[in-house]
Parts: C-alpha cells; sequence; structure tokens
C-alpha cells in the first residue's frame, strides 16, 4: 500500500505539468493528458466541468482514482500548484472551489477548447490557454500580423491571481481561425457560467475524428439538440451513400463533402449531409449530440 508522502509523490507526477515539454495535442506531457487524450481515442467525449447529455460524454468526476475521483485529483493538485506558485490558498479550496481550480488546471496546462452559448442562442466556439509554452508551440500557425505581438502584451494572461480564483473569471490568450492562420487576442473565460463549455482542444478533435470515422462506415440516425428541441437527420459520410445521394460519381465532389463537414472556423460545429433531403445539410455543434445509431 502506498504511504501518503508517496501517493503525494505519485500524483505530483502524474498532473505536473510545469517545466514539462508541449505535446503535438498541445497538452503539456504528463501522464493525466496521455491517459484523457487515448481515452478520447476510444469516441469518448471526456468532460471536465461535470455531467454533460453529449453523447458518449464521460465528466472525470465519474473515474476513479486510488484516493478518490479524478475530479478531486485534479482539483487538490491545482490547489498545491498554485500554493507553490505563491498563492496562500486556504485549506479546503479544493472542495469548495473545485470546478474552478479544474478549469484553472486545463488553462494552466493545455491548448483548450471553450464554446459558449450568445445572447442571441448561437454557439461560438474559439482556442484559449494560459501556458506561454502553448502559445510558443503553435507560433508558426499564426497569422503575418499577429507574430510582430509582443510577447509581453499577455503577461497577465499567463499568470494566475486570487480574483480569478474567487471569481471564476479567468484571463487568458484567445486564439481564433482565419483566413491568414491563428489571431491572437486577450481574453476571458467565465468558468460558472452555465452556457459554457471548457475541455481540452485534444478531447474534442478526437471526438471528431471518431465520428467522422464511423459516419464514413455507416449510415446513421442522428439526434441532436437545437432550440431546446431533439431533431434527429439520417446521415453518412461514406463514398457510396453520398454518390447515390448526390447523384454523382464523382469523386471530387464527394471528396468535397467530406472535407467541409469541419468548419475550420468555429472548430466545434459541424456539416453533414441530410440524406432525407437532396442537397440538404444540418449544421450543429458536435456537443449538441445526444444520439447516434447505426441504421440497420
Amino acid at each position: 500500500m502506498i504511504s501518503k508522502d508517496g501517493y503525494y509523490k505519485k500524483q505530483l507526477n502524474y498532473f505536473q505539468y510545469l517545466g514539462r515539454p508541449i505535446e503535438p495535442a498541445l497538452a503539456s506531457s504528463n501522464q493525466f493528458h496521455y491517459d484523457m487524450y487515448h481515452r478520447g481515442e476510444r469516441g469518448f467525449l471526456v468532460t471536465f466541468c461535470g455531467e454533460s447529455e453529449c453523447f458518449r460524454a464521460i465528466d472525470i468526476s465519474k473515474m476513479e482514482m486510488e484516493y478518490g475521483s479524478l475530479a478531486k485529483g485534479v482539483a487538490r493538485f491545482s490547489s498545491e500548484q498554485l500554493r507553490h506558485m505563491g498563492l496562500p490558498l486556504p485549506h479546503g479550496i479544493e472542495t469548495s472551489y473545485a470546478k474552478i481550480l479544474i478549469g484553472s488546471y486545463l488553462l494552466n496546462s493545455c491548448m483548450c477548447y471553450v464554446e459558449i452559448e450568445k445572447k442571441d442562442g448561437v454557439k461560438e466556439g474559439f482556442y484559449v490557454t494560459k501556458n506561454y509554452n502553448i502559445l510558443e508551440a503553435v507560433s508558426d500557425k499564426l497569422a503575418d500580423t499577429e507574430k510582430r505581438k509582443r510577447i509581453e502584451t499577455f503577461n497577465t494572461q499567463f499568470e494566475t491571481s486570487h480574483t480569478e480564483l474567487s471569481t471564476g473569471v479567468f484571463q487568458v490568450v484567445k486564439l481564433i481561425n482565419d483566413m491568414g492562420g491563428l489571431r491572437v487576442s486577450k481574453g476571458k473565460v467565465n468558468i460558472h457560467n452555465k452556457k459554457t463549455f471548457i475541455l481540452p482542444l485534444y478531447a474534442i478533435g478526437n471526438y471528431l475524428d471518431k465520428i467522422g470515422w464511423f459516419l464514413g462506415m455507416h449510415q446513421v440516425y442522428l439526434t441532436y439538440e437545437a432550440n431546446g428541441e431533439e431533431k434527429t437527420v439520417s446521415t453518412s459520410l461514406r463514398p457510396d451513400i453520398l454518390a447515390q445521394w448526390m447523384r454523382t460519381n464523382d469523386r471530387n465532389a464527394i471528396a468535397k463533402v467530406i472535407d467541409s463537414v469541419i468548419n475550420p472556423f468555429n472548430f466545434g460545429q459541424i456539416t453533414i449531409p441530410d440524406l432525407f433531403r437532396p442537397n440538404g445539410y444540418v449544421t450543429l455543434q458536435a456537443t449538441d449530440i445526444r444520439d447516434i445509431k447505426k441504421v440497420e
């Protein structure tokens, strides 16, 4: 049986992100992100801020560690790490401020995908981080005009403050895809906002890849939520099914449909064929998917 000190060292190594290199998945190289990444490769959407209605979503609060849930482990480590970085946090904060501490951990250890619902009900997705090395890792993907920005401009965004932890509103570096590359600006993320969804970029990326793979193999009934109602569409990305639906054998035309599924300017948004309507398409957020069933 591992002693308390032994467990702490094990936990420290599992979650540590300071001084770690950045993986191609744009996350700090540690066992936690490794495990979450590969769970996502199996078709799950790993969430971090409570249970989600999204299809095949699994929250870290449901994953068990040796001393409790993974969510508790992240919150505990996050509080200890912030103390180590100079913030004198009170004991017990890992319980009362768990959601904020988990959000802080994600923002400081990886590139995050954030989805917000605006007042008009339209959802917007973008990337954020508080990690300087993450921004360095994507420097070659920045638009030319952005490469001239001084990194010191974002010093506040790379630090974590008492104000952020007490309010749940984090100062972040925000990145948006544009025609010339990524554009960088200062932004804010409100962890308490129920209409804000935050998770590692690799989590939504793996989820979309798996859905795309499954639709490329089968015709399915996909149920999604729109304006508070559930709707179902019959769809597929299998070339022979698309050829019949499009009434063409033009491989380039079919490939164009497949390649246009993911919106490059709103990463979590997908546009899929509606096989019940000739040349009809449905656009939705991946996080609004509620069920996928193969057509027998």
